[in-house]
């Protein structure tokens, strides 16, 4: 696996300082990866507001770029690209073996209006376009691989989940939960032997509170599909470029998107006490709390939600680039610059163009 670094250890401290680990206790173990991953997940928010508010309408995930937004400047997050980027680097200086991975989305698991012909249970994946993680420990070149994710949006998974099939990883809270299973095979008519060769699917599924005080299952819904295979820079490169720039429309191009998940041991203070009191009651709904358990925050558009477990509230409608800009800041610590908004105007994503949509 590649063994190069980015970065040096001076800011790897920066990085670990910002979302808050402490390195003299550290080890390179599942536990330890498990702990980095909800740390970078509720520190750095994943959102796209770069594409919007800024002149370039690009999203800067080259190794420099993403380190002084992130760390550095503390402005804001990114997708997949730079999310995933930054955390694979900074977990080779911690000891691990990373290596990163391609997946092809489904089109029919992401939010927004469905075609008629769209069904949750049959995927229609697109072109490979997004970024994760391959994880090993350091100790044996026979070590158990597992999957690291901090770049999906609100399926994100949230801490790592074993590359095997039928593993499961547990979600926001006990009623979310990820796995992994081998794909059906194509029907190609080439038979290959090497196991490698193999299609994998992320999958999600929630438990759903019915009537009574028991959790239904949904069905498991299959987020994106990857092979494993290592992915390189170009790869990513071309990807984000096209996802930033090619004029069909996709939910990147047509919304603002900011998703940041919070422990609900202790929830973040809010600058509205009616929201602070939405939050709360919140909450208190959640059956069964357990120990790590997420909530999280998720503006899509012109929507704010908050989703904790299996509820889910509307706690804002904005309906000026102001008010959007100033929630940015308030919910997800994404800072944009005061001459942010004039690049967002006539875009699709515009709250204006909405308006007379």
């Amino acid at each position: 696996m590649e063994r190069s670094l980015i970065y040096n250890h001076d800011q790897l401290l920066l990085y670990l300082a910002a979302i808050g680990y402490d390195l003299a206790t550290h080890n390179p173990s599942v536990a330890n990866l498990e702990l980095i991953v909800g740390l970078h997940l509720r520190t750095f928010p994943f959102e796209n507001t770069s594409m919007h508010y800024t002149e370039s309408h690009s999203m800067d995930v080259t190794h420099e770029g993403i380190f002084q937004r992130l760390v550095v400047d503390q402005h804001g997050g990114s997708y997949c690209f730079g999310l995933n980027r930054i955390l694979m680097e900074m977990l080779k200086l911690l000891g691990y073996r990373v290596s990163p991975g391609s997946a092809r989305v489904n089109r029919n698991s992401e939010p927004g209006p469905k075609s008629s012909s769209s069904s949750s249970t049959q995927p229609n994946f697109g072109p490979t376009s997004h970024m994760l993680l391959f994880v090993q420990l350091p100790e044996s070149a026979l070590s158990e691989t597992y999957v690291v994710d901090v770049g999906f949006g609100g399926s994100c998974l949230m801490r790592p989940i074993l590359l095997k099939d039928g593993a499961e990883a547990k979600g926001m809270t006990g009623s979310e939960h990820h796995r992994l299973v081998v794909a059906p095979p194509e029907t190609s008519g080439i038979h290959f032997s090497s196991n490698s060769t193999s299609e994998w699917y992320l999958q999600i599924q929630h438990l759903k509170p019915p009537a009574t005080t028991s959790y239904s299952p949904t069905n498991w819904r299959t987020l994106y599909a990857f092979y494993l295979h290592p992915a390189s820079q170009p790869d990513y490169d071309n990807a984000s470029y096209i996802i930033t720039h090619h004029p069909s429309s996709n939910i990147f191009r047509s919304s603002v998107v900011a998703v940041l998940p919070f422990l609900i041991a202790s929830p973040p203070s809010l600058p509205n006490a009616s929201d602070n009191s939405l939050l709360a009651s919140v909450i208190a709904e959640l059956i069964k709390p357990e120990e790590g358990d997420m909530g999280k925050f998720v503006l899509f558009g012109n929507t704010l939600k908050l989703s904790v477990g299996h509820t889910a509230k509307v706690m804002k409608t904005m309906e000026s680039e102001a008010e959007r800009v100033a929630l940015l800041k308030d919910f997800f610590n994404v800072r944009v610059a005061e001459e942010g908004v004039r690049w967002i105007e006539g875009r699709e994503a515009a709250l204006e163009a909405r308006a007379r949509s």
